[in-house]
């Protein structure tokens, strides 16, 4: 197997990059590469390519990282990856990656397995360890599962599912005339992206900025690899918004928002049932929530998130826990000092 670690695509490679991907039922977007990634000046994309007999078997997406002020701490990252066809190729890649941030003297590659789990990772997991590639698993909240819907299933099964308060806000939704269109003209982009604005504002988070939201405008329009859905009132007023990506055969919700003046109404039910029902119609055949946080609690927004969530599904996946492999352990004790004393 010829395996390669290089910092940019050709034209060629991302042909085959695609190729692969029509291969397989479902990736991460964050695996993408037209996919914008939000990275900082410390931060570097670097691509994996595998090949058996001229044919692309795997590939992956690798983010790495140095501290500003200690740039010798790096940290190497794959998010939801790598792609591929079969075990004994992922196995081969991922040994691959590892020894080459040892190699590279990177502090640690941490590695979150796009797959769900099953036999897959449990295979993968077991031959790095037997093989000596050791890694640490955590129980916390940087742990990933999700929910899904499935696609295959008759709308009205899909619909039966729902939770009463669910359909109860529908029903709002069409006494108070609230109407959900897909985004075709971009031209409206700048009041959805007020809305995005003031609600970041208001729950203070970091890190939603104006860059970051039209990096995913370019990823939909220009790029099309995603979808937007919004609500509006009767008097033509936006109030809720769902970003959606695709991940081959699974549609994905990546962000969603809301005016935070507008409380009242059901500004996002309509909205992601929309677009559920745009994926179906469009041959997906799983919509994915976009993630489901077990470790929240009430004092965490994410907790209400989760309960938002739930009124479509309970039906619960998990992905393997990620895998920390310690490269250094002198810069392991030297970081995790200074995240104690930061």
């Amino acid at each position: 197997m010829e395996i390669l670690i290089k910092e940019h695509l050709t034209e060629e490679e991302k042909q085959e990059v695609l190729e692969l991907f029509n291969k397989v039922l479902f990736f991460s977007i964050s695996q993408d590469f037209k996919f914008t990634d939000s990275i900082g000046p410390n931060n570097q994309i670097k691509y994996l390519l595998a090949y058996e007999e001229k044919k692309l078997v795997c590939y992956s997406k690798i983010i790495e990282t140095k501290l500003r002020k200690l740039p010798f701490i790096k940290f190497a990252q794959i998010k939801f990856g790598p792609v591929y066809l079969d075990n004994n190729s992922l196995l081969e890649c991922l040994k691959k990656t590892y020894d080459y941030y040892l190699e590279h003297k990177f502090t640690s590659l941490t590695v979150q397995l796009g797959n769900f789990v099953g036999n897959d990772s449990e295979f993968i997991e077991t031959y790095l360890q037997k093989d000596g590639y050791f890694f640490k698993t955590h129980y916390d909240r940087l742990n990933q599962s999700t929910l899904l819907i499935d696609l295959e299933k008759p709308i009205e099964e899909i619909e039966s599912n729902f939770t009463t308060h669910l359909k109860r806000n529908l029903k709002k939704s069409t006494s108070k005339n609230i109407q959900v269109y897909e985004l075709t003209d971009f031209s409206d982009v700048q009041k959805i992206e007020d809305v995005y604005t003031r609600m970041a504002k208001a729950r203070n988070l970091k890190g939603f900025d104006h860059k970051f939201f039209q990096d995913k405008v370019i990823d939909i329009k220009e790029k099309g690899i995603g979808k937007i859905f919004y609500s509006i009132t009767n008097e033509n007023k936006i109030l809720g918004t769902a970003f959606i990506f695709f991940e081959g055969k699974k549609c994905i919700y990546y962000l969603g928002f809301s005016d935070p003046d507008e409380k009242s109404l059901p500004a996002l039910h309509s909205v992601f049932w929309e677009a559920i029902q745009w994926s179906k119609k469009n041959g997906f055949k799983l919509f994915d929530l976009g993630g489901y946080g077990h470790y929240a609690t009430e004092n965490d927004q994410v907790f209400y998130i989760n309960n938002f969530k739930r009124n479509f599904t309970e039906n619960y996946f998990f992905y393997p826990k990620r895998m920390i492999f310690e490269l250094s352990k002198l810069k392991s004790l030297v970081t995790n000092f200074l995240l104690k004393v930061s």
